[in-house]
């Protein structure tokens, strides 16, 4: 399955949230130009930003805005097409705290998978973050579409060979409670 690059729409705004940023993988494309750009802009010699590693472009300050590249349409196309599952507006709330520096993880769907990425020590283990993910899991399963899956990538991974070696769960086959299970916290 290839990526295909679709503007997803913002609906809610990111605020001081900076996890993208810092967290997110930005790999080589088949686009020698876009390799080019992200080059210049998001690395360093031969490497594209790993996976927990802060973008060069972001403000050190984390009570001002993050990238100092934002407006500058020669950017990589991840940095204007990729939207969290909370700018999406995909959590359903519009509610700070499940923005993805409050809540502990990023969540996102795309191609298929729901994917979750910790930011934050234990985040996986809190009542929230798994009423998230269920939420989520949810939404895949009233879709019929047991394609979806879900990917987990622990904090402690983030940035070795074994972060990218994540399992990943079908939808279908996945139990994690109910949303007020108290097998869920």
């Amino acid at each position: 399955m290839t990526a295909e690059i679709v503007k997803a729409t913002q609906k809610v705004p990111c605020g001081l949230c900076r996890a993208c940023c810092i967290y997110l993988k930005v790999p080589a494309t088949d686009d020698p130009e876009e390799n080019r750009r992200v080059k210049t802009w998001i690395s360093s010699g031969e490497e594209f930003k790993k996976q927990g590693t802060p973008c060069p472009q972001l403000n050190p300050n984390k009570m001002k805005f993050g990238c100092s590249i934002h407006s500058n349409p020669d950017k990589p196309s991840v940095c204007s097409t990729y939207l969290c599952g909370f700018a999406t507006g995909m959590l359903g709330s519009a509610n700070p705290m499940l923005r993805p520096d409050n809540l502990g993880i990023i969540a996102d769907v795309l191609e298929g998978k729901i994917r979750i990425i910790e930011i934050e020590k234990k985040a996986l283990d809190r009542r929230i973050t798994k009423q998230v993910i269920w939420g989520l899991m949810e939404k895949a399963k009233q879709n019929n579409d047991y394609e979806w899956v879900l990917e987990i990538h622990p904090l402690e991974l983030l940035g070795t060979d074994m972060g990218t070696q994540t399992p990943i769960i079908p939808a279908n086959k996945l139990s994690i409670g109910g949303k007020n299970d108290s097998s869920v916290g």
